[in-house]
């Protein structure tokens, strides 16, 4: 029985390397898929979020050329009926308009213009500041009564500041957008604004626009980090963790922030799954050694001794 115990101690010894090796090589195997996902979720994040640039860059160039018409400088009827005309175009506009240098709305292409003053309003203080277009968070427009991230683009003249061009880009437009894209059944798409707050998301979330994502507006608050894209763990506002790739949009200032979520338990699965029938392959192999051991030590011991 020794002779048996011994050999089949040789053979465990024999494939317990074999039982590491593989545990390690699919430990690495994991993670490189962790990072494969992590890198799709990027892609993903970019192909919107260069989508959303194009918007933002849209509304940008509208604002520079109204700003050269004199009817729009002007501030009176047909800048009123101009930014009607032109908000009808432009359905993802919930507003366009013009302040003065004191924030008081002049002409919108709604009816509300001269009762309305935006000077509270931190996007009008820091194109005033900047002298360069600002955009706002997440708020309620007061010309229109939707919810919007507020463009301002400042109007300089001879005596300096003279008011700021105003275009709202409705944010149940950006969820129509969303859902007229393709389905993104291997993930979940977010559109978030400057600080962090869900603005739209696919599958469709409306019961999630205005709330915060909480892992996004701290790394928001951070500052350079999230200059450019990358990858992080975090809860989403359904409760779910998921692996997500980031990027702002491409346009100065950002405005937009998009991310695209990756459920990384299932991402890992496949790892995992293989590393599961590796790691039973090698057990087997090892009971099969440690059974032919015995077997041939049992053999050894049963051989009648041989005569002198």
């Amino acid at each position: 029985m020794s002779s048996i115990r011994h050999s089949g101690l040789v053979a465990l010894v024999a494939v317990l390397p074999l039982l590491l090796l593989v545990a390690w090589r699919e430990a690495g195997d994991r993670q490189a898929r962790i990072e494969a996902v992590g890198a799709m979720a990027v892609a993903a994040a970019q192909r919107a979020a260069d989508e959303q640039s194009l918007v933002v860059e849209g509304i940008r160039q509208t604002l520079v050329a109204l700003s050269h018409v004199p009817a729009v400088r002007a501030g009176g009827a047909d800048c009123a009926r101009l930014m009607a005309d032109l908000a009808g175009r432009y359905p993802h506009l919930a507003v366009l308009g013009r302040t003065d240098a004191e924030g008081s709305v002049t002409c919108s292409s709604t009816a509300a213009a001269g009762s309305v003053s935006v000077r509270d309003r931190g996007y009008f203080e820091e194109a005033r500041t900047s002298g360069a277009l600002a955009v706002s968070e997440l708020l309620l427009d007061r010309l229109s009564g939707r919810q919007v991230i507020q463009f301002a683009q400042p109007l300089a003249g001879e005596a300096g500041f003279e008011g700021v061009m105003l275009a709202a880009l409705d944010v149940a437009w950006l969820q129509s957008r969303l859902d007229r894209g393709p389905a993104t059944a291997e993930g979940v798409l977010t559109v978030m604004d400057r600080t962090g707050t869900v603005l739209a998301r696919l599958p469709r979330g409306a019961e999630a626009v205005g709330l915060p994502f909480q892992s996004f507006r701290r790394l928001l608050n951070a500052g350079p980090a999230a200059s450019g894209a990358g990858t992080i763990e975090a809860q989403g506002v359904d409760g779910v963790t998921r692996l997500y790739g980031y990027i702002p949009t491409a346009s100065d200032p950002a405005g937009l922030f998009i991310a695209f979520g990756v459920d990384r338990d299932a991402a890992a699965a496949g790892a995992t799954a293989d590393l599961g029938l590796d790691l039973a392959l090698a057990a087997a192999a090892a009971l099969a050694g440690i059974g032919l051991a015995a077997w041939a030590a049992g053999r050894r011991n049963g051989r009648p001794a041989r005569g002198a």
